[in-house]
């Protein structure tokens, strides 16, 4: 890694390798260039990522991005699609932007990327907030720009100040910028649809094999955990769990800790059940790279009908540690039942 560069150096790196022009570090404030990187950002990685958020290469959101997003004629999702346009730096024009309210009674964002029609499904109540940053972040990887090899990309690590980002450019450019500060760049790929999967006997028994081990793990899981919480499926009992991961799990590099795998995989069969339970639905799982698609990789809770409210718990309790919330699994819980 290279110690003691500055803004300044690594924002005409940026330049160099054609991911932002000159007029783009030109809108930046002076005074930051002279910065070290370490001192402009925490670390020097998060100096790197914190630059390409000025330079419009990151779309990021945090905790209060998609508030009240449905009111006033969708303007808060009309103000981050013009973000994320800005972040395209010409590749992308936004028209026919509006919001559906479904049957169901969620929210279905439609819209026209460069003439092409998309439609993202939202789910309204309490957790929208959420389930808007994770839909837009994750469905980026639909837009893509014609003719260009630029691409919407996860980073690792991530950035742990903001809740969801994303960024766009050449995969191998990007990579060629975190290289040097031991940053990885991953294309975000198009999911593909879901509510057409038909699971093969591989994914079958691999869901069957995960949901049987669960259960027969769970007493165990109470008694060292949970002695003392009725554990029957009710909201108090969600809410109880998400304190009890908040005090095992306090943090996102804890999640990734082989030694709490299973204390993970437990509390997220319980929050799967649960919420299975409310109204009807089922597990489903789809083999594939969770790092790339939603759905893909992890057990997911669906409900029945076709325009079908789906849940990955694992998902949620990341949520759930990185918001530091310990009401958010309850909320999750309040908007499962009312959908």
């Amino acid at each position: 890694m290279h110690s003691q560069m500055t803004v300044r150096e690594v924002a005409d790196r940026i330049v160099e390798l054609g991911l932002v022009d000159t007029a783009a570090v030109s809108a930046l404030d002076p005074r930051d260039l002279d910065y070290a990187l370490d001192d402009f950002g925490a670390t020097e990685c998060l100096g790197v990522l914190l630059l390409l958020d000025d330079l419009k290469v990151r779309y990021s959101t945090d905790y209060k991005t998609f508030r009240h997003a449905c009111e006033d004629n969708a303007w808060a999702y009309r103000t981050e699609l013009a973000r994320v346009a800005a972040c395209g730096r010409g590749a992308f024009t936004f028209t026919e932007v509006e919001l559906i309210n479904t049957a169901e009674g969620n929210h279905l964002l439609r819209f026209r990327c460069n003439g092409q029609s998309h439609n993202w499904p939202i789910m309204h109540g309490p957790t929208e907030n959420t389930d808007a940053q994770t839909i837009f972040c994750w469905a980026l990887g639909e837009l893509m720009p014609r003719d260009s090899p630029a691409r919407w990309c996860t980073v690792t690590p991530a950035d742990p100040y903001v809740t969801s980002e994303a960024y766009f450019g050449d995969p191998a450019t990007l990579n060629e910028l975190g290289g040097p500060f031991d940053l990885r760049f991953e294309p975000i790929m198009a999911s593909p649809s879901i509510a057409c999967h038909e699971p093969d006997s591989a994914e079958t028994e691999h869901l069957h094999n995960w949901l049987h081990t669960q259960q027969a793990r769970f007493p165990d899981w109470i008694a060292t955990y949970g002695h003392q919480i009725a554990w029957d499926h009710s909201p108090e009992s969600v809410e109880a769990l998400g304190a009890i991961v908040l005090r095992r799990i306090p943090t996102l590099d804890d999640v990734t800790d082989p030694a709490n795998a299973e204390f993970i995989d437990s509390a997220s069969w319980y929050i799967g059940e649960t919420l299975r339970l409310i109204k009807g639905g089922r597990w489903a799982y789809r083999d594939g790279d969770p790092e790339k698609f939603l759905y893909d990789g992890l057990p997911f809770v669906e409900q029945y009908g076709d325009s079908a409210h789906r849940v990955v718990p694992h998902r949620a309790l990341r949520v759930l540690i990185k918001r530091a919330d310990p009401h958010y699994l309850r909320q999750r819980y309040d908007a499962f039942a009312t959908q």
